[in-house]
């Protein structure tokens, strides 16, 4: 909100305050002045003078609003009650009582003037997006400025009476001489009002239209024109029966505080303390709505606040005045009138053209006044014709507002379920709208949300500020428990037999300017994943004309009505309250809504909500902390090659923290390297260094001297942490000076102070240990971790990996692997890998499956023990190690396995088929680098539905859909445009895991990160349903004669004609690089382990269609294609061989002609 509506919510609280003070002391002194005979009269005839202006100048008054600045109109209203004020003092000061009752006529007309240039502002100044919420703030500040105006100027005028009934008691001058006091005091806030009207930002015109004589008896007519528009005819009646129940109330407690004080000193201040209690009741009731309604207005509470009026009406009839109960039901009162006029009042602006405004808020005063003015009359009639009590006044009050009870819930059912479901749906959830402004104020819209979960549309209305009707599934329309419902909220039901009648009746819906959902993937996620888009919304979108809108939901996936753990609904929830977060995309033109577009948009919107999750901001050692808890008697790491050797969560826990003020203590460095195969004491130290606030670098020991020695010097690096065992074997790894053997340090620590450790993160909060242990909580984009790339297309580089990069990716992995129950994972990937870091390291300390260690991926044999011995369930592993496993290993031996994944080289279709016919499981072909911090996409197996039916979660070829989070582009490889995601093209990527640069190397970062975008070098695609297609790096591909030519494609068709398969421990049988040509500035070259003759290869190729330019122009033949330790190809390797015209083997090369 800006100043210049505070400076009006200011204002009106002062005009209110002076006008009510003003009526309550000239009622107080009439009381004190005339015999209660002429008195009573005389009450309602001030309540019905006070009104009279609004009758006899509402279109005068609507003109003007209309035709000038409401800011000047404000301003100019603020000088005429400074004058009326003087005017009144005048007269109260002669003992006119006549003068002052004309003067408090002339204080109606400002108040007439004030009002409809006060409602007519409000929305040009705070806009629809928080016009519910300001106009929450204008009638509870009204309602409580009239209330307090009340007390304020009654309890003045009665201090004031007092005081000179006591200085001059039974004196006839002490009346008339408190109101002087009261009106003086009155006047000095009107100045004040002046100044705060000067402040508000002037406001245009919206008519130019002359002044005419008729405006002064037209408005009677004008009612026609209003009276035809049945949703402000009702929201003006719905005004105009509260505002007049107000009035009435005002009078009836009146008479009641007159009677508990017998008519003496004291009335005036009872009054006051009545209505200050419904104002009370008023600002609570406002400020439940603002908190119900914070970015839409909601109709669904108005006969929620009509019943409420009801029951605290009749409430005041049962109990007594001079109870104190009789408290409760007045402040129910106010807080039921909230709820009912505040949305009235919202909705009634909202409808309203600006053009417009000022004469229906003119003719809502006007239908307002006449109706108070009948108000008025009742009372008379009520009180002194057929001298009813008050307590039979409230229950002919409650009456009518009882049949207008039943008639707001006819009337509005849609809104009162909508309404009563978000109440419902709020215990569990909260919901955070964010992007809402981009959804259009007026006109039809039409959303495309991915689908996570059963309450998605719940949770879409929730965060929309206008209601949605949702296309749904037929079955679950029809579905009898929900059909009444589903009738209520005119959902659209949707089927394939029945698909163009639903589209029809969404496009009319959407012409008719109404907000309409429907969910393009067409079935629940059953991975966390952006499935298929149907194409059904552009055909909807092209026959309404109306923008298209995608939206994404976040953190359902998890929740107990999506399918996260396989199943929904029988599940705990992870947290209460449960956060959800909706994101509202920019609307497409129809025209432009392709499914490419929509899925790109899709894409963006949920790397920007997962990238804003606010756990991502915390420190990994915190987070490792609350993960460990949790497992605190389970085993977490378990080391196979120490024979089980097992620490469970709270016994790594204790050793780790005591670990880590050991390294606080004697490694002061940042840095600190760590040389240690997967097992318990590289779990012990990479935790101590996160808990010590320390970057744990794992060393590639398998690199060579040379790329040790560089990785320590860039990275600073002069103490490292390993075992004796590792330095015997490691005779050529160039040690520093300060190296420290893990395993006398973890034997020096006192066992007492470890079980201390364990029984303080038994007992003790996260957030307590946290600060024992001295771990930060915020980690977010600080370094966590620093890896060192394979070098596989050239120099090994140092990666930067955050805590915020760790903490994504392991909770994108725990999502896509959320729909299966695993138990435990083989960890045999070395910890320096990105895959043995991230996944098999810190996912298992951060809430994952445990991890059964083992100290090289090498020994298959004994793997295959390990994984028959402890029942492993998820494998992952490089096509390449893979093979031995289909000589070495029985089908029994690996039937605990859950999930195989495999990663770091293309997934062949013949061995993946083979591999499965021979052990029974699923090989995913996943996809990831180390600048992912690794993980970007992954193939997941299909889930079974029903007998004949499954969800496709894999596609042989692809390498899976990407992580939730991430954001895909296929750009030009050479200009950097955007291509359609659906062609071929580089692969960019954006998202919380991608990293933030190379180590002591801007040029390099410069090259691949571009405004948080990460070029990956490698050439992909997506197909429509999601997955993504890897057809090889960028260095795997030639340009030769303006064809980009990728050496994949060439090596599989080799493989396929001349029928070669790799080798066990070989890697692939043929190799294709591009190397040098003088002529074409580039030519192909094979590299194969088997002796194949040229012209039979090209004879066969061309025969198999390969075009002649992607034939290689040269095959040599070489002992052992170049692999590194890792088992991924070195093409830096393969291209050395190819361009030196050496060899490996004794064989010689040929040359195709």
């Amino acid at each position: 909100m800006n100043r210049s509506f505070w400076s009006l919510v200011v204002a009106q609280c002062q005009v209110f305050i002076n006008d009510n003070a003003a009526k309550l002391t000239l009622m107080a002194l009439a009381i004190a002045v005339l015999p209660r005979e002429q008195s009573v009269p005389l009450k309602s005839f001030l309540a019905a003078l006070v009104i009279l202006p609004f009758v006899l100048l509402a279109p005068a008054v609507g003109w003007l609003v209309d035709r000038f600045s409401k800011r000047d109109i404000l301003l100019y209203s603020q000088w005429l009650q400074l004058a009326v004020m003087l005017l009144l003092l005048i007269g109260l000061s002669a003992h006119s009582l006549v003068a002052a009752v004309f003067a408090f006529f002339l204080l109606g007309l400002q108040c007439s003037i004030f009002a409809p240039a006060k409602q007519g502002i409000i929305k040009e100044i705070v806009g629809t997006q928080k016009l519910s919420t300001a106009v929450g703030w204008i009638e509870a500040t009204a309602i409580n400025s009239i209330l307090m105006g009340s007390l304020a100027g009654g309890l003045f005028f009665d201090l004031c009476f007092q005081r000179l009934e006591t200085m001059r008691p039974w004196n006839p001058e002490n009346p008339w001489e408190a109101a002087v006091w009261t009106v003086s005091l009155l006047s000095v806030l009107a100045t004040f009002g002046i100044w705060l009207c000067s402040r508000i930002e002037r406001t245009p015109a919206h008519t130019d239209h002359p002044f005419r004589k008729e405006l002064l008896w037209e408005h009677f007519v004008q009612l026609r024109e209003v009276w035809h528009d049945r949703p402000i005819r009702l929201c003006i009646l719905g005004n105009s029966y509260f505002y007049a129940l107000a009035g009435a109330l005002f009078l009836t407690l009146l008479e009641v505080a007159s009677d508990l004080s017998h008519g003496g000193p004291g009335t005036a201040t009872r009054t006051a303390v009545f209505m200050a209690l419904l104002g009370v009741g008023t600002m609570a009731g406002h400020f439940l709505v603002s908190r119900l309604t914070l970015h839409h207005i909601e109709l669904g509470l108005i006969p929620i606040g009509s019943a409420g009026m009801i029951a605290s009406l009749t409430g005041l009839c049962v109990v007594s005045s001079q109870s104190q109960w009789f408290f409760l039901p007045l402040f129910l009162l106010g807080l039921s009138g909230a709820l009912f006029v505040v949305p009235l009042s919202a909705h009634l602006q909202d409808v309203v053209a600006p053009e417009k405004r000022g004469r229906i808020m003119t003719a809502n005063n006007l239908v307002t006044n006449l109706t108070g003015i009948l108000t008025v009359s009742l009372y008379y009639i009520l009180s002194a014709l057929f001298n009813l009590g008050p307590a039979d006044q409230f229950l002919a009050y409650a009456v009518p507002t009882g049949i207008l009870s039943l008639y707001v819930i006819a009337l509005l059912p849609e809104n009162l379920l909508r309404f009563t479901i978000g109440i419902l749906a709020r215990v569990i959830y909260r919901v955070h709208g964010r992007g809402t402004e981009r959804i259009p104020e007026k006109g039809g819209v039409l959303l495309v949300p991915n689908h996570i979960s059963y309450v998605d549309a719940i949770m879409l209305q929730l965060a929309c500020p206008r209601p949605i009707r949702f296309l749904v599934d037929e079955d679950i329309y029809h579905v009898r428990a929900l059909n009444w419902g589903m009738r209520l909220l005119r959902t659209i039901p949707i089927s394939p037999k029945r698909a163009r009648s639903a589209i029809d009746l969404a496009a009319a819906a959407l012409k008719e300017g109404e907000v309409v959902c429907i969910f393009p993937e067409g079935a629940l996620t059953r991975s966390a994943a952006l499935h298929r888009i149907n194409k059904g919304y552009e055909l909807i979108a092209r026959k309404s004309g109306v923008p298209v809108q995608p939206v994404w939901l976040e953190n359902l996936w998890g929740s107990v009505f999506s399918y996260w753990g396989g199943k929904y609904f029988w599940k705990w929830p992870r947290a209460l309250p449960y956060h959800v977060w909706v994101y509202f995309g920019a609307a497409i033109p129809a025209e432009e809504s392709k499914s490419d577009r929509v899925r790109r948009e899709l894409y963006d919107l949920g790397e920007e909500a997962f990238s804003a999750r606010p756990e991502l901001a915390s420190h990994v050692g915190y987070e490792v902390i609350k993960g460990l808890r949790h497992k605190f008697f389970r085993p977490v790491v378990i080391d196979a090659y120490s024979d089980g050797r097992t620490l469970t969560g709270g016994k790594l826990l204790g050793i780790g923290i005591v670990m880590a003020d050991w390294i606080r203590q004697n490694i002061p460095e940042k840095r600190v390297g760590i040389i240690l195969p997967p097992g318990l004491g590289a779990s012990i130290v990479n935790l101590a260094c996160i808990l010590a606030d320390k970057t744990a670098v794992n060393l590639n020991f398998t690199a060579g001297r040379a790329a040790n020695l560089a990785a320590m010097k860039s990275g600073g690096i002069t103490t490292v942490i390993t075992a004796q065992a590792v330095v015997d074997k490691l005779k050529d790894f160039p040690w520093p000076e300060n190296r420290i053997d893990v395993v006398p340090v973890l034997k020096s620590f006192p066992k007492a102070r470890i079980l201390g450790w364990i029984a303080a993160c038994l007992f003790l909060p996260s957030s307590f240990i946290r600060r024992l242990a001295k771990v930060p909580r915020y980690g977010g984009h600080q370094e966590a971790g620093l890896l060192f790339t394979s070098g596989s297309v050239g120099d090994p580089k140092g990666v930067i990996l955050s805590h915020r990069n760790v903490l994504a990716n392991t909770a994108q992995i725990g999502a896509i692997l959320g729909k299966i129950e695993l138990k435990n994972i083989l960890g045999c990937l070395p910890i320096f890998h990105s895959f043995g870091c991230t996944v098999t390291f810190w996912w298992p300390l951060l809430g994952g499956p445990a991890v059964v260690t083992y100290v090289s991926p090498l020994e298959t044999q004994k793997l295959i023990e390990v994984i028959d011995k402890y029942k492993i369930e998820l494998f992952l592993n490089t096509p390449t190690f893979l093979r031995s496993y289909l000589r070495k290993a029985k089908p029994e031996q690996m039937d605990s396995i859950k999930l195989v994944v495999t990663g770091a080289e293309k997934l062949p279709v013949d061995f993946a088929v083979e591999f499965e016919d021979y052990f029974k499981l699923t090989v995913c072909e996943g996809y990831g680098m180390t600048e992912a911090t690794p993980v970007v996409a992954t193939n997941l197996p299909n889930v079974p539905i029903g007998r004949d039916a499954e969800i496709v979660c894999r596609r042989i070829g692809s390498v899976g859909r990407p992580l939730p989070g991430l954001s895909v582009r296929i750009r030009d490889p050479e200009t950097d445009e955007d291509r359609s995601i659906f062609e071929s093209g580089m692969l960019w990527l954006k998202g919380a895991n991608i990293f933030q640069g190379y180590l002591n190397d801007p040029t390099r970062t410069g090259e691949v990160l571009r405004d948080g975008w990460y070029k990956t070098g490698d050439i992909g695609r997506m197909d429509e349903d999601g997955f993504l297609f890897i057809e090889g790096r960028l260095t795997r591909f030639s340009k030769i004669g303006g064809e980009m030519i990728p050496h994949g494609t060439v090596e599989s068709k080799i493989s396929e004609v001349m029928g070669l398969t790799a080798v066990e421990g070989e890697g692939p049988a043929v190799i294709v690089v591009g190397v040098p040509d003088a002529a074409k500035g580039e030519q192909l070259v094979a590299l194969s382990t088997h002796v194949l003759d040229a012209s039979v290869v090209r004879a066969r190729l061309i025969e198999a269609g390969l075009p002649t330019l992607w034939i290689p122009k040269q095959i040599r033949q070489v002992e052992k294609i170049p692999l590194m330790a890792t088992g991924k190809l070195d093409i830096r390797a393969c291209q050395s061989l190819a361009a030196t015209g050496q060899s490996n083997h004794s064989g010689a090369h040929q040359t195709i002609h």
